[in-house]
């Protein structure tokens, strides 16, 4: 395998930063690409983990409100719809009933 240098990997790269491997003569260093990767990705799931740890412990000191939170705001998003859906209805309703009395003059 060739070692990733600038000259065979300055070209082109891919997204992460890892050079694009066009043939099997140019193959890309992994554990180049792992050692530059690494600590990226080591910090999106150190940052994954604390938010599911927050998560608990929020869910654990404030779970109760949080739920009557929810249900208020499920009740309310509710009557919400179901009040848009009404409203599309009367407005179907109202267009048939102006096409039906259009049609009956015109005939």
């Amino acid at each position: 395998m060739s070692q990733c240098n600038t000259e065979t990997c300055a070209p082109q790269k891919t997204e992460c930063g890892c050079p694009v491997v066009k043939s099997f003569e140019e193959v890309s260093c992994p554990v180049e690409c792992l050692a530059e990767n690494g600590p990226k990705l080591f910090g999106h799931a150190m940052k994954e983990v604390q938010t599911e740890i927050i998560k608990e412990k929020i869910r654990a000191a404030y779970g109760p409100v949080l739920e009557k939170q929810a249900d208020a705001i499920v009740k309310a998003m509710d009557a919400h719809f179901k009040a848009v859906v009404a409203q599309a209805k009367a407005k179907k309703a109202l267009s048939e009933d102006l096409c039906a009395a259009l049609s009956s003059c015109c005939q």
